[in-house]
């Protein structure tokens, strides 16, 4: 009986054992995934005024005959809404409405709340080949010459991109810059663009 509650020990002693070399290995790995957010760009510093902010939602990797994108411009002068078809981004359908500087200051001050310009430093990948059966968001700034934001992510898993700011709150900010929006995302057969906002 002696050795029945030994062998017994020994099997417990081995479990913890076990278990405890896999909560180090769990925590060491966690350790090294930590991720820092940046900001790239004071979107509520003046010299944003002359910005232009993209946002743009393409399908999986699929057929292109299938392929389409929805891309939102947004600038002081101007809102255009853009499907595209196919890996070329052949216009499929354009609309264009004007803006002003004050409507423009207004929305880059939400963008700022939604945290448009956050940037998880870090991350590498591309977001097709990191996700290639869903969605991939991406988010632009141009100033002059230079891209103040470009990052991304993807529907695979929205915290693996670079994007590092509220994807559904950003999302809403500019389809609300197009008042229609439902209507004027509609393919030219009449059907939804195959990647929704």
């Amino acid at each position: 009986m002696r050795f029945f509650f030994g062998f017994l020990a020994f099997i417990a002693a081995i479990v913890v054992v076990v278990l405890v070399v896999i909560g180090l290995v769990k925590t060491v790995n966690s350790g090294n995934s930590k991720i820092n957010i940046s900001q790239t760009i004071n979107l509520l510093d003046d010299s944003s005024i002359d910005s232009v902010a993209r946002y743009t939602v393409t399908s999986p990797i699929v057929a292109n005959e299938n392929y389409r994108e929805t891309r939102l411009t947004v600038s002081k002068n101007s809102r255009t809404l853009e499907v595209l078809h196919g890996y070329d981004k052949a216009v499929e359908k354009s609309t264009t409405l004007g803006n002003t500087t004050s409507a423009y200051k207004a929305f880059l001050g939400a963008l700022s709340a939604a945290q448009f310009s956050a940037k998880r430093d870090g991350v590498e990948g591309n977001p097709m080949s990191v996700c290639v059966t869903g969605n991939h968001f991406l988010y632009e700034l141009q100033l002059g010459n230079e891209k103040k934001v470009d990052t991304w992510t993807t529907t695979c898993s929205l915290s693996s991109g670079t994007f590092g700011g509220n994807v559904d709150g950003v999302s809403q900010l500019f389809r609300d810059q197009f008042p229609d929006y439902t209507n004027l995302s509609k393919t030219s057969d009449g059907t939804y663009n195959l990647a929704p906002l």
